[in-house]
């Protein structure tokens, strides 16, 4: 399941939570609406994710300009 996938139904189930019960007083569930549409907005932005095909390339997460 793709990320912006969980983040849908996360979504889905926090508005259906806020709808049906409220924001609870333990818990601000519409900051965390706000917040997982913030990421779901990014997430459109970037676009696809892609995978390196070959796996002797790797990841390299050291810079090598220093």
């Amino acid at each position: 399941m793709e990320i912006k996938d969980i983040l849908s139904e996360l979504i889905t189930v926090v508005t259906n939570q806020l709808g049906e019960r409220g924001n609870p007083e333990n818990f601000d569930l519409e900051e965390l609406l706000e917040t997982l549409e913030g990421y779901y907005e990014e997430l459109d932005e970037i676009g696809e994710f892609y995978y390196y095909e070959d796996e002797d390339e790797g990841y390299n997460f050291e810079d090598d300009d220093y």
